[in-house]
């Protein structure tokens, strides 16, 4: 008796074709959905979106940082340091504190609908992903 722990996972071949629908799928219907926004809050989102782009290359660079060269070659370098590092990210930091208060307490008070459509797409990231490993993966496949 094969137990489920003992059955390999194999990947399904996927042809381009389909792989090339299932992005052309997935977004004409998020494009569709966002029809009904408002383009102020596109913009909004959009730029949301942006700056935690950047605090995610921030966080890359912090992550480099920490990392030991593995030999003493000139490479890339930061002035100053960790210190050159957090002099350089700290107006990011700022700029990003500040779209998020404007997106989402336009006038003082949470704006639930801005809140809910930037919930939206950070959500659709892990979303597709799991989507993909779904349609693109079997389940088991028998040895």
């Amino acid at each position: 008796m094969i137990h489920s722990s003992s059955v390999a996972r194999a990947p399904r071949k996927v042809t381009v074709f389909q792989l090339v629908f299932m992005t052309y799928a997935v977004t004409g219907a998020a494009l569709t959905c966002l029809c009904g926004i408002r383009f102020a809050q596109l913009a909004g989102a959009a730029s949301l979106v942006q700056s935690l782009c950047y605090l995610l290359i921030y966080a890359a660079l912090f992550k480099l940082r920490g990392r030991p060269s593995l030999a003493d070659r000139p490479g890339f370098r930061i002035p100053l340091g960790t210190a050159g590092l957090c002099a350089m990210v700290a107006p990011s930091v700022f700029i990003v504190l500040v779209i998020v208060r404007q997106g989402l307490f336009p006038d003082g008070r949470l704006d639930l609908h801005q809140a809910l459509i930037d919930l939206a797409l950070f959500g659709s990231g892990p979303l597709i992903y799991l989507l993909a490993r779904l349609l693109l993966v079997r389940r088991e496949v028998p040895a």
